[in-house]
Formats: C-alpha cells, sequence, structure tokens
C-alpha cells in the first residue's frame, strides 16, 4: 500500500481498538468497514484481517454469534496469508470466545484456545497470554476441571501483575473467586472477591465491573441468601443500563441463579428487592458480600 494507505490503516486500528475498548460499537463497526475497504482495494490481508477481525468483535458484542464466527474465519485467512501471528492468535481467540457465550459450545471453545496456547507462548507477548490463559481457565472452570483452571488462572494473576494491568488482574480474581465458590471454599472465595473490588477500583472499566457484580450475585444466591441476592442483581442491572453495557447471552450458571432467586422470593417480591437493589452503590457491595460469609466457612 502507499505510504498514506499505511498510515491511515494504522489510524483506523486506533481507532477501532479504542471503540472496543468504550464500548462505542457503532464507532467500532465503522473503523472496521473502512479497514476491510482499504484492505481490499490495496491488496493487503493485513489491513483486510483487521477490518474482519473488528467486525466480528462489533458482531459479538450484538449478540451475532453467526456474523461473528464468520469474520473470524474471514479473518483468521487474512492473517495466515500476511504471515501476522498475532492476528492469528488473536482471530483464534475470538473465535474461542464466540464459542463460549455466542454458541455455548465448551467443547469447542477448549479446543480452540488449547490449539491457540502454543503459539500465543511462542510470540512472547504476557498480555495476550495472560488473556488467553485467563480465557482458557474459565472454560476449564465450566467443564469442572478446577485443577486445570486454577493453574490458568493464577498464571494469568501473575502475568497482569507483572505488567500492571490492575482491572484485568481483578477480572482474574472473580474467575478464581467463581472456582473456590465451586469447591465450596467460600471464605477464600469472598476473600478473592475482595481483591478484585480492591483491583477493578484503581482502573473500573465498565464491563469488568459488571462482571464483578453479576458473580456477587451469584454468591449471594449460592449461599441461599435470597433477598441480598435479589437487591444485588437489581444493583447490577442498573450499572449495566447506566454505564451502556450489555449482558450477553445468559451462561447456564448465571440463568440457574437468577431461577432459584425467583422460586424462593416469588415474582412479585423479586420485582420489589429489585428496585431496592437499584438504590445501592458500587461501594456498598463489596460489605454486603462479607455479610455472607458465616464464621467456620472454609473448603469441606
Amino acid at each position: 500500500m502507499r505510504t498514506e494507505d499505511v498510515l491511515r490503516a494504522q489510524a483506523l486500528r486506533n481507532a477501532a481498538r479504542a471503540a472496543l475498548s468504550a464500548n462505542d460499537i457503532a464507532s467500532l463497526v465503522q473503523a472496521a468497514s473502512e479497514l476491510r475497504e482499504l484492505g481490499a482495494a490495496g491488496g493487503d490481508p493485513q489491513t483486510l484481517g483487521y477490518g474482519h477481525y473488528y467486525a466480528a468483535a462489533a458482531a459479538f458484542w450484538r449478540n451475532d454469534a453467526r456474523k461473528a464466527v464468520a469474520e473470524y474465519r474471514s479473518a483468521l485467512e487474512a492473517f495466515r496469508e500476511a504471515g501476522d501471528e498475532h492476528g492469528m492468535a488473536r482471530a483464534m481467540l475470538g473465535s474461542a470466545t464466540t464459542a463460549v457465550h455466542g454458541e455455548m459450545d465448551l467443547v469447542k471453545a477448549r479446543q480452540l484456545y488449547e490449539e491457540a496456547l502454543p503459539l500465543v507462548r511462542a510470540l512472547h507477548d504476557d498480555k495476550l497470554l495472560a488473556e488467553t490463559l485467563g480465557k482458557l481457565g474459565e472454560v476449564c472452570q465450566f467443564e469442572a476441571d478446577y485443577a486445570t483452571s486454577e493453574r490458568h488462572t493464577t498464571e494469568a494473576i501473575t502475568l497482569y501483575e507483572r505488567l500492571g494491568m490492575a482491572s484485568s488482574m481483578g477480572v482474574q480474581y472473580v474467575s478464581l473467586a467463581h472456582l473456590q465458590l465451586l469447591r465450596r471454599d467460600y471464605a477464600a472465595s469472598a476473600e478473592s472477591m475482595k481483591r478484585a473490588y480492591g483491583l477493578l477500583r484503581e482502573d473500573p472499566v465498565p464491563r469488568r465491573v459488571a462482571w464483578y457484580l453479576d458473580f456477587s450475585f451469584v454468591f449471594a444466591a449460592a449461599r441461599s441468601h435470597w433477598e441480598t441476592a435479589a437487591r444485588l442483581l437489581g444493583f447490577t442491572n442498573r450499572y449495566r443500563d447506566e454505564c451502556g453495557v450489555a449482558r450477553l447471552e445468559l451462561t447456564p450458571w448465571f440463568a440457574h441463579h437468577i431461577e432459584r432467586v425467583t422460586a424462593a422470593v416469588g415474582a412479585d417480591r423479586l420485582d420489589t428487592f429489585l428496585a431496592e437493589g437499584e438504590s445501592l452503590t458500587l461501594e456498598d457491595v463489596p460489605a454486603l458480600v462479607a455479610l455472607l460469609v458465616e464464621p467456620g466457612d472454609q473448603r469441606p
């Protein structure tokens, strides 16, 4: 491509990256479209690949799994042609994430993450490696492979700490808290949530804070504190609405807890507790979680 086109491609990639971080999907779609047009016109597979990649990301956040899968596949093909291993890894990881949240296919997702992991390690990119390990750890957790999940999650935490990425580190502590909850180690789970809150307050990325809030609800529901769970759900719904953070298709474990809370309190009372929860603040949440830990709580 011409020098001016190379500079424009870089500017568009920066714009797409910023739009994705800000959850500005309309701007992301526009940047992706311009990248694809520029790459096709200039015969540049790398630029074309990033156009498909960001179009896939936009489709993912719009809950259009079919389009996301197709765009990630096109991105992978373009990156392979360009010899861009970073791009190839990101396309594979995007496909895996779509398999989890869009297609609900954990077997496919784990296969894709595990295929991508050696490529990512070879790139010596600690940030991308941490992202990969964190997501693979989450999938292993869904498959009840807790030992593998813990290994990947703790490695991701170590990498994020080395990189000074507080918000990303906080998300991994939420994942660790969920793993500890599944093992019925409630005290450890609450402690991981406390660490997650502190890290997320340092760098409060809305969609990551929303993930913390979702798990706070799950923690309360798992402990059968129905009214607290319902109030926390009311607050996290309000937070998501105010920050423009849409919830992806409900994963089975999350939907299951909503059903349990609804059955326990009844639909009418649920609406009351949800409304009460809307008056909470973010600072109220860690105190509510701490109250759910009972003396003697530990892994059996």
